[in-house]
C-alpha cells in the first residue's frame, strides 16, 4: 500500500458534513446575505453557460484560464450594462 493510501485510511472523517450549521446572524441581515449569495451563484452559472463559454475554456495554462475567466465576466457585465442603458432609454434590443 502506498503512503498516500495509508494516510487516507488513517484519516478521521467528520460525517455527516457540517454544511448545515445554524446561521450566526438572523432576520434582515440573514436575508440580505442569502440574496447576495444567490446573485453570486446565479452569475457564476451564467458565466458557465454556452454564451460566455467559461465552463470548458480552451485554455492550456493557468494564466490563460484567468484570461478566459476575465473575458467571461467582462462579457456578462457589458451585457448587463447595455441592457440597463437600453431599458433606461426605452430601447428594444435584438440579440
Amino acid at each position: 500500500m502506498s503512503p498516500a493510501c495509508a494516510s487516507l485510511e488513517s484519516a478521521t472523517w467528520d460525517w455527516p458534513p457540517r454544511g448545515h450549521t445554524a446561521w450566526a446572524v438572523k432576520g434582515r441581515v440573514k436575508g440580505k446575505l442569502v440574496r447576495e449569495r444567490t446573485r453570486v451563484e446565479r452569475s457564476i452559472g451564467t458565466i458557465k453557460s454556452h454564451r460566455y463559454g467559461f465552463n470548458r475554456p480552451p485554455a492550456r495554462s493557468v494564466a490563460m484560464m484567468g484570461v478566459c475567466g476575465q473575458r467571461a465576466a467582462l462579457g456578462l457585465n457589458l451585457g448587463k450594462l447595455v441592457r440597463g442603458v437600453a431599458k433606461k432609454r426605452k430601447l428594444h434590443l435584438v440579440w
